[in-house]
């Protein structure tokens, strides 16, 4: 992507200063060099922020594993605390969901969230540091529930 980009800009700028040098307008060069180099930065600031729209929505569709947590069972995938997420409100069965660092660093904390047959849930707990890669947690009712869900791979997971 970023060749393309760099092709881009320098066929950008042969074309400005072709467009530039009959015109004859210019009683020196520094001003020539001065304006091509503003249109230069225009292109480049313009592409810049398309390439940022794209990144962002990108982010927002995600494959992640997907496991289940119940945080009263002190058990499977619970943590110290089973009355306060990281957002300081209780795990709620049917909208709490826990993140891995991973998704947190791409700004999922606090959001809704679809998980791909599963439905629409809230960020509202963070995983342990020690989970690598793009993980969630979804909280369920029992202990016994979540070892009978167990893990899905590969499941799709949209930021709303």
């Amino acid at each position: 992507m970023k060749k393309y980009v760099i092709v881009t800009i320098i066929l950008m700028l042969v074309t400005l200063s072709v467009m530039f040098i009959p015109n004859n307008n210019y009683k020196d060069s520094d001003y020539l060099l001065k304006d091509i180099q503003n249109n230069y930065l225009f292109i480049i600031n313009k592409q810049r922020k398309s390439i940022q729209i794209l990144e962002k929505k990108l982010q927002r569709k995600q494959t992640v594993n997907l496991s289940f947590y119940h945080p009263e069972s002190k058990g499977i995938n619970s943590d110290i605390d089973p009355n306060n997420t990281a957002t300081m409100t209780k795990p709620t069965v049917g909208r709490t969901i826990a993140i891995s660092k991973e998704l947190f660093d791409l700004g999922w904390l606090g959001n809704k969230i679809y998980i791909d047959g599963f439905g629409v849930f809230i960020a509202e707990d963070r995983m342990s540091s020690g989970i690598k890669g793009k993980c969630i947690d979804i909280c369920v009712d029992s202990k016994e529930k979540a070892f009978q869900l167990g893990k899905k791979y590969n499941v799709l997971a949209v930021m709303l």
